[in-house]
Formats: structure tokens, C-alpha cells, sequence
């Protein structure tokens, strides 16, 4: 499930368009809003994967994901220090 928080015209929008937008990762003011988001689709994708029975790119898309993201977090850390 994806959240979207947004007011009603721009939600109306979306309906309408039946579109949603994705912004870049640098413009958006919380990074940790952009590893929500990838945690969810990695996990949207390896459990569509697993349910095909595509267990070996599961395994390889989920380590990818997660080497990603734990790339991300080294990189937010040594900006912090």
C-alpha cells in the first residue's frame, strides 16, 4: 500500500489523471520519506516475485535493494559528522 498525503485538489487530480507523480530524491525535504517508499516497493516486488515463484530474482532484487539503502544511510551519516 502506498500513502500519499496531499489536499483534495491534488488528490482529485490523480484520480482524474489516474497518475501519481514521483518527484526527485534531492528536492524533497526528508530522505527518510524516499526509504519508506523503496523499503515498500521492494517489498511489492519480492512479493510478486515470490508469488510467481521467481525465488532466485526475489533474492537478488531484495539484496540490491537492501545494499542500496544501506549505501543511502552511510552517505546521510557521514553528512551528519
Amino acid at each position: 500500500m502506498l500513502y500519499h498525503y496531499t489536499d483534495f485538489a491534488a488528490f482529485d487530480g490523480i484520480i482524474r489523471c489516474a497518475e501519481l507523480r514521483l518527484n526527485n530524491i534531492l528536492n524533497m525535504n526528508d530522505a527518510s520519506e524516499m526509504r519508506l517508499f523503496m523499503n515498500g516497493i521492494c517489498e511489492a516486488v519480492v512479493e510478486k516475485l515470490d508469488q510467481d515463484g521467481d525465488f532466485e530474482k526475489s533474492h537478488k532484487l531484495e539484496a540490491f535493494f537492501r545494499r542500496e539503502l544501506a549505501e543511502e544511510l552511510e552517505i546521510d551519516q557521514d553528512l551528519l559528522n
